[in-house]
């Protein structure tokens, strides 16, 4: 090989790395920013669920972020794991949230108010 295919060689690999990198710190801001959204309405998932049924204490899960970017908390109420909630974050226009169309299991169901 000639020393100038290797200098191409070698510029080439840093192109890919740099764009490798970039990619992965992308999706590392995109994770952080997810995470930041969860915690700030974690409050207003635990207040309606106050609202609407009869718990003492809230526990969460884990989130999802579907493919049409909703996020989806998941947990349950008083210790019971089978008592269970799945609350999606709706981005409403003015860009803020509200946690409107629960899925909850039959469990929690039966502590409505």
């Amino acid at each position: 090989m000639t020393r100038k295919t290797k200098y191409i060689i070698v510029i080439i690999c840093f192109i890919i790395l740099g764009v490798w990198g970039g990619v992965a710190l992308h999706k590392h801001n995109e994770k952080k920013e997810e995470e930041k959204l969860v915690e700030q309405y974690k409050p207003l998932v635990t207040a309606d669920i106050k609202k609407n049924y009869n718990v003492t204490d809230v526990d969460y899960t884990d989130y999802i972020v579907t493919p049409m970017g909703t996020t989806i908390i998941h947990g349950y109420v008083n210790g019971d794991k089978n008592i269970s909630f799945s609350a999606p974050l709706n981005k409403k226009e003015d860009g803020t949230y509200n946690s409107n169309g629960f899925r909850v299991s039959e469990e929690l169901n039966k502590l409505e108010k």
